[in-house]
């Protein structure tokens, strides 16, 4: 589903880069905040979107 080097949104705000991705659906990601790589679950991670000015459904995708 992500690929080394996607952008995508974890815990809810936190906007960072896949460094690796498993067989079994986890990904390393690197999140600035923490200055360090985290492993995460693909149900936890969200793409992000790119454009500047957010559609109501995507508003309500990102909602927490």
């Amino acid at each position: 589903m992500f690929n080394f080097w996607n952008i995508v949104v974890v815990e809810w705000d936190k906007v960072w880069v896949i460094v690796k991705s498993f067989d079994d659906n986890t990904y390393e990601v690197y999140v600035r905040i923490y200055r360090d790589i985290k492993l995460y679950e693909n149900n936890s991670i969200k793409h992000f979107i790119y454009d500047k000015i957010l559609s109501g459904e995507d508003l309500e995708y990102y909602k927490i």
